[in-house]
């Protein structure tokens, strides 16, 4: 009983519609692969659930980008380098920095985040067509 509960709780804040009711009846755009990905995870181990996830995301265009934001990395143009001084040089001080340039709360402690030290801009572009 209590593995039936965690399933359905797993699944249902895996569905778009729960996660961004913001999104509720926007207009179509990019799919969200996060929200693609955790639709796709309830398919796979419960089948129904996730079909239901899938046919709620789309039917109400939660699965969906908000309009005008992209998956991804942004475009070269929208990269600059900033200069950190090396007491701020750990995961609290480049949050702030962060924040101060762009007003954007990160989480450098969050599994979903990827650090990369690189030693000039110019190796932007040879991380971002790995993961391409």
């Amino acid at each position: 009983m209590i593995v039936l509960i965690f399933a359905l709780v797993l699944e249902t804040a895996s569905c778009g519609f729960f996660m961004y009711p913001e999104r509720r009846n926007q207009s179509k755009g990019e799919v969200d692969v996060g929200v693609a990905a955790l639709d796709a995870i309830g398919l796979v181990f419960f089948i129904i659930p996730g079909l239901i996830a899938f046919a709620v995301d789309f039917s109400a265009n939660t699965i969906y980008l908000p309009s005008g934001k992209k998956a991804g990395l942004p475009s070269e143009e929208k990269f600059y380098a900033v200069h950190v001084s090396r007491d701020d040089m750990n995961k609290s001080g480049i949050e702030a920095i962060i924040k101060g340039h762009t007003g954007v709360e990160v989480d450098l402690y969050s599994k979903k985040v990827q650090v990369y030290q690189l030693e000039n801009i110019d190796q932007v572009n040879a991380i971002r067509s790995n993961h391409s």
